[in-house]
This record gives structure tokens, C-alpha cells and sequence, in this order.
């Protein structure tokens, strides 16, 4: 047994301790260096330039079509589509480079504290991305319940629907709507509970930092949504390359779909190898952490 040669008191058991509390922060700082963490950084980023590359290439007239004889709203229609998916990859990319401050900071062996800038800032992201969603999923729900009510209203339903049955015409219009709606509120749904899921994971892994104590809020659910996305992502990438014999960009487009699915997965593997260590299951061990 070793006392304090000042107080007496027995060291044995403040040194255990200080050896269990530091086993967390290493395994936390050898995952957030790991090769899952790195791999994950290096697709999600060459999603993000290969979906950029693909919004420079989706102005139609790139593949030489002559927009002479064409009306000019069709241009202007694509160079916003083109500007949008531009714009909306800016998000994207801060949480990637979020995601590589993490990574670099945990290799950093100078301090005894991981630093979690690189988290806050996903998280700050991913607060952004809850309220755009919730926002997003708003007003679609409610452009859809208002459109036919307008059309009803100002009596265009005939020019609207464009068929001379107008009883089959509305009630073929109703189920489009009434799916639509429910499979755009799903999605919305799906991505705001994968942003809380990522503030969640978050600010559990901020705790192991600052008490140095496992946490029972390092949850899987968030593993198992990213491969529900990772699988949408694939299936999104072969419907893409089959469209690309009719737009080739599309092709374009399905490779970024495909390595967005690959980071996910490798994301999430990474994130079943490290919750039993961080959520006290397994004591130390970050060994298995490659």
C-alpha cells in the first residue's frame, strides 16, 4: 500500500482512478485519430467536390445544346438549379471541416485534454440543419394543402389538371398530394432526427472530455441511421447511373451519392467499435481502435 508521505492518506486508489479516467480520453483521442475517422473525412470531402464538380456540369448547355431557338427561361431555370446545389453544399462542407479539425486535434499529443472545436462546429451545423428542415418541411406541408384549395378557388382546376375526366383527374391529383406529403415528412422527419442524433453523440463525446468519465448517451441509434441513409445513397446512385444514358452528369452525381454511402458506413463502423469503451462497457482497450 502507498500512503502520502504529508497527509497519509492512501494513494493507491487516486492513482487507479486517474489510470481508468485517462483509458477514456485515450480511447475518445485514438478515435478521433483513427483510420475510420480519417477514411470517413476523405469520402465525405470527395462527395463534396465530386457534387460540385456535378453543379458546374449541370448547366444544360455544357453539352452543347443551342439555346437559340430555345425559351430563355429554361436557361435561367438551370443556372439557378445549378446555383442552388452550389449553395447548399457551403453547410456540407464547414461539418466536413469540422470533422478534419477533430481529427487533427486528436493527434495532437501536446495537451492533456482532446480539444472538441471540430465537434461544436458539426454541431453547430447540425442545429442549423434541425431548424432549415423544420422550416423546410413547413412550408412544403403546407403549399400542398393549400395548392388545390387555390385551384379550386379561382376555377382552374380544368387547365390544371389536364384531363378530360376532372372527377379522375382530382382524385388521381388527391393520392399524388396526400403521398407525396407523407413521404416529403418522413424525410424531413428522418434527417431531423439524425441532426439530433449528431448533437447527442456530440455533446456525449464533449463529456468524456471534461468529466473523463464514460457516458451511457453514446447511443447506436445513430450507427443504425447512417446506414438507413447509407442504403437510400446507394439506391439513389444505381437509379442516377441508369438516368445518366439520358443526362451523363447524372453519372456524376451517383459517384458522390456512392461516396457519401461509403463514409457513412465507414463512420458508423467506427462508431460500434468505440461505444462499448466510451460507455463504460468496456474498460480501456482502446487498442481495438484502429
Amino acid at each position: 500500500m502507498i500512503y502520502c508521505s504529508n497527509c497519509g492518506e492512501k494513494m493507491v486508489e487516486s492513482i487507479e482512478n486517474a489510470s481508468v479516467q485517462n483509458s477514456y480520453v485515450a480511447a475518445l483521442r485514438k478515435a478521433g485519430s483513427s483510420r475510420f475517422m480519417l477514411v470517413s473525412a476523405i469520402l465525405f470531402s470527395a462527395s463534396i467536390f465530386v457534387q460540385f464538380i456535378s453543379s458546374l456540369l449541370i448547366n444544360i448547355s455544357d453539352f452543347g445544346v443551342d439555346y437559340s431557338g430555345v425559351n430563355q427561361s429554361a436557361y435561367h431555370l438551370n443556372s439557378f438549379i445549378s446555383s442552388f446545389s452550389i449553395m447548399s453544399l457551403f453547410m456540407p462542407a464547414i461539418a466536413v471541416l469540422g470533422m478534419w479539425l477533430f481529427f487533427k486535434t486528436s493527434k495532437d499529443k501536446t495537451t492533456s485534454r482532446v480539444s472538441t472545436s471540430g465537434l461544436t462546429i458539426i454541431k453547430v451545423i447540425s442545429i442549423i440543419n434541425i431548424v432549415f428542415n423544420a422550416i423546410g418541411a413547413f412550408f412544403v406541408e403546407f403549399a400542398f394543402v393549400l395548392l388545390p384549395v387555390f385551384f379550386v378557388r379561382t376555377g382552374n382546376t380544368s387547365s390544371y389538371f389536364l384531363s378530360g375526366n376532372e372527377d379522375l383527374a382530382k382524385n388521381i391529383y388527391v393520392v399524388v398530394i396526400i403521398v407525396y406529403m407523407i413521404t416529403a415528412a418522413v424525410a424531413f422527419a428522418a434527417k431531423i432526427i439524425h441532426d439530433v442524433l449528431i448533437i447527442k453523440m456530440v455533446n456525449a463525446v464533449k463529456s468524456i472530455t471534461i468529466t473523463e468519465q464514460p457516458t451511457n448517451k453514446f447511443s447506436m441509434t445513430l450507427a443504425m441511421f447512417n446506414f438507413i441513409f447509407a442504403g437510400f445513397s446507394v439506391i439513389l446512385g444505381l437509379f442516377l447511373l441508369v438516368m445518366s444514358v439520358v443526362l451523363p452528369v447524372l453519372a456524376v452525381v451517383a459517384i458522390a451519392s456512392f461516396l457519401s454511402a461509403a463514409a457513412l458506413i465507414v463512420i458508423s463502423i467506427g462508431i460500434i467499435k468505440i461505444r462499448p469503451i466510451l460507455a463504460g462497457i468496456t474498460n480501456g482497450g482502446a487498442e481495438i481502435i484502429g
